[in-house]
Parts: structure tokens; sequence; C-alpha cells
């Protein structure tokens, strides 16, 4: 488990939240683990961890996240998927749930608890989680390029190239937004 302490709105140094993330690999309930998502007692943001180039993309969806969240212009009803929602390239919600968030065959998770209360909520979801708690440095070993290049659109990107393409891409649907 990592902790970060974000700061979603740099004019506003008073203003900073506590995440943790906790990487999962070798998950063998994510059918269970969607069942609790989707009936919303999961309070933490589930997010396939192949579809995560590297830790700073998650790092910018997260503090993005919260961003829209203070300003109140978050296009989804949680924090959790709105989460899911940043890292997406396009502005479709069901879309980027099922790109992003747990599926039934998921093998390597990425779990994102926000606040105070986030370690009663990591607590509570590792004791339900079948697989192995990793450090979040090992998210690298979990990622799928194939797939990563398929969703973002991109064609014989490696690594270096591709994050900050992935980048720009998660963030050019908001230049089209009206409040943000």
């Amino acid at each position: 488990m990592s902790t970060f302490r974000l700061r979603p709105d740099p004019l506003d140094g008073s203003n900073t939240q506590n995440v943790l993330i906790s990487l999962f690999k070798e998950v063998k309930n994510a059918a269970h683990l969607l069942e609790i998502a989707k009936s919303g007692q999961m309070f933490a943001a589930a997010i396939r961890a192949s579809m995560i180039p590297d830790q700073f993309v998650l790092l910018t969806a997260i503090n993005q996240a919260l961003y829209n969240e203070k300003h109140q212009c978050m296009k989804t009803k949680t924090l959790y998927a709105e989460t899911l929602y940043c890292l997406a390239p396009t502005k479709s919600i069901s879309h980027c749930l099922q790109t992003f968030g747990l599926q039934e065959s998921t093998s390597a998770v990425v779990f994102v608890f926000f606040g105070e209360e986030g370690s009663a909520a990591h607590k509570e979801i590792s004791s339900q989680v079948d697989g192995e708690e990793v450090p979040l440095e090992q998210l690298d070993e979990h990622f799928d390029l194939q797939a990563v290049q398929t969703v973002y659109d991109l064609k014989n990107l490696k690594k270096p190239n591709l994050v900050e393409t992935v980048l720009t891409k998660m963030h050019t649907k908001d230049f089209l937004r009206s409040c943000c």
C-alpha cells in the first residue's frame, strides 16, 4: 500500500487529500469483487492494473477526480467512478467503467482509497480479496501495452512516449467540457 498526499487545486494550499493505493496480483475472486462494486458497497476505485501504463498516469487521474469533486463538476456520481472516468480518453462513462473497471477475468487490481476513512476501507476490501498485495512499484509488471494502445488509439508507441500521449489523451477531453 502506498500513501500519497495530493493537492488537487494548486492555488488552494489548505486543500490536501490523503490517498491510499493498493495493488493486488493473482486475484482469483474478481467476479465477487465486481458484485460488491456494483452493489455500491465498495468504498474504493477498483481499476484493472493492466490499463495503467505508469504510476504518474494513475496519480494524474486521481488528482483530476479530486479537482472535479472540489469544483463540483464531476461527470459521475462518485469519486471512485470519477477516477475511472479521468483515466479514459473519451467522455463515455459506461465505456470508461467497462474499460478500466473490474471484469470477472481481472487478475491484477489497483484499489484507490480516499481520505481519513481510506485505511478502514482498505482493511475491509483487503480482507475480501483473494490475491496477494504487492508494492505499487510492481504496477509495470501488470501493464498490457497492446490493450492500452487499443483503448487510446495509439500505434507503435513505446513506453516513454506512450505515457505522455496517454496523459494528453486523458486531458484533451477536458477542453471540451463546459464547467472545468
